[in-house]
């Protein structure tokens, strides 16, 4: 894939540059440029041996969202959210999103034989077993990060009231 060798490249240039954080930061974007890369070509089969089922095709549109778009939204909407600050002097609503989506996986029965009752069943409790799992990750994270931040005086009032 010459996109995963460009990107090697660039990872490569960049031990010539010399600011910690500008590198940090770089080295960051290119590794998930280059993570996304790698796992749309290990859903991707080029050369099918066989016919994939229902099922396969959702499976793969999942990995998809698990391991690119799940990851690529947020920043994309923080980056507008920045640019909205800078040039507009506020920030989107915290509801507000331009990007919305819709999925046929394992529901396309107008005229696929194999795509049944029972694949579509399948392929939603596999849908919503990705989602829970990635919000779990989510939460699991955002705790830790709640764990390690200082307390103040506010958080421990708080705290006596709840217990």
């Amino acid at each position: 894939n010459t996109q995963i060798a460009q990107l090697l490249g660039e990872l490569d240039g960049l031990q010539t540059i010399t600011d910690v954080e500008q590198k940090r930061d770089l080295e960051s974007k290119v590794c998930e440029a280059l993570k996304r890369e790698v796992v749309s070509t290990w859903v991707s089969d080029e050369i099918r041996r066989n016919k994939p089922t229902p099922e396969n095709e959702a499976f793969g549109g999942l990995a998809v969202i698990e391991q690119s778009l799940w990851h690529a939204i947020p920043k994309y909407l923080s980056a507008l959210n920045d640019c909205c600050i800078s040039y507009l002097g506020r920030s989107l609503p915290i509801d507000w999103s331009n990007i919305k989506f819709g999925s046929w996986m394992g529901g396309d029965r107008d005229g696929n034989p194999n795509v049944n009752h029972k694949t579509t069943m399948r392929v939603s409790l596999y849908s919503r077993w990705i989602a829970a799992e990635l919000y779990f990750k989510e939460v699991d994270t955002l705790l830790f990060e709640l764990s390690v931040l200082p307390s103040n005086d506010d958080i421990k009032e708080e705290a006596k009231k709840i217990q």
